[in-house]
């Protein structure tokens, strides 16, 4: 068995087509000598650069046309690996110059090479108790109201895809509805949420793993009016509007209540902002 993967063989076949705009289609087929098919995939990326979405370059580095991308592989075991010793697999990758390539051709994650990032935009509807400018929404009493105000507002959705060996549950479930306690891809903590994280088992033994975002620029924190029992809107220690007893005791009652993130002073009220959902370092998706 080898230490290492070893390409033995990289061929670039004549063109599979074209058309009378100049755009062209061809493949290139590799050989190599590797344990799996995930490590005949990765030794391709590292020595050669070659992944879904990266231009072509020649022998010599040049990129003779930049329109010219990998859209799709396909890798199949010329001979499989038997008792310990390395198989040999075949890795074709077919370049375009037309976006997503001809005859509806899609991008997809190349095993042991970079993710691939599908971003849409979407639609929530959130009660909201600030304007667009963090200013308090208030009545013409000055109060806030007890109900939030049903707001549609713009998202950004991503769904992150990419081939791996394997998958930790326990990560998959930590960071499910967890948002970001770090600055991630140019999101200030707490704008992006993860709505999960999907491996699916695929032929050759791997696993296509999706996971999915959706991004808020007011982020996902809760703001509500500091309220009683009884509907009685408070100052935020306890304490009712323009009352000079306080609510329970004053032992209890005399500070803001843990668990809040931040108070907004709402005209006479007081809204308190609750972080529902845990934070954790994006960083750690490896992404």
């Amino acid at each position: 068995m080898s230490t290492f993967p070893q390409i033995t063989e990289d061929v670039i076949a004549p063109s599979l087509g074209g058309d009378l705009d100049g755009n062209r289609t061809f493949r290139r087929t590799l050989k190599v000598l590797a344990p799996t098919s995930f490590d005949a995939l990765a030794a391709v990326f590292s020595a050669r650069g070659i992944g879904v979405g990266q231009v072509y370059k020649d022998a010599a580095g040049n990129i003779p046309d930049p329109r010219l991308k990998v859209i799709d592989f396909n890798i199949a075991a010329v001979s499989p690996a038997i008792n310990g010793d390395d198989g040999m697999w075949s890795v074709s990758f077919t370049y375009d110059t037309r976006a997503g390539g001809s005859n509806g051709g899609t991008q997809r994650p190349t095993p042991g090479g970079y993710p691939v990032f599908y971003w849409d935009t979407g639609v929530a509807t959130v009660e909201k108790f600030t304007d667009h400018a963090g200013n308090p929404i208030l009545n013409s009493k000055g109060l806030p109201p007890r109900n939030g105000i049903p707001t549609v507002i713009a998202t950004l959705t991503l769904e992150v895809q990419r081939y791996v060996g394997s998958y930790d549950v326990s990560q998959m479930v930590g960071y499910a509805s967890a948002c970001n306690s770090d600055n991630w891809r140019g999101l200030a903590p707490g704008q992006a949420m993860c709505l999960g994280r999907k491996p699916t088992p695929q032929s050759d033994g791997l696993y296509l793993e999706a996971t999915r975002f959706e991004m808020r620029a007011d982020g996902f924190d809760s703001a509500v009016p500091d309220v009683d029992e009884d509907g009685n809107l408070l100052d935020g220690k306890g304490s009712r509007i323009g009352a000079s007893d306080r609510i329970g005791s004053a032992e209890g009652r005399a500070a803001v209540p843990q668990g809040v993130v931040k108070t907004i002073q709402a005209g006479k009220g007081t809204l308190l902002v609750w972080r529902t959902q845990p934070r954790l370092p994006f960083a750690g998706l490896g992404f």
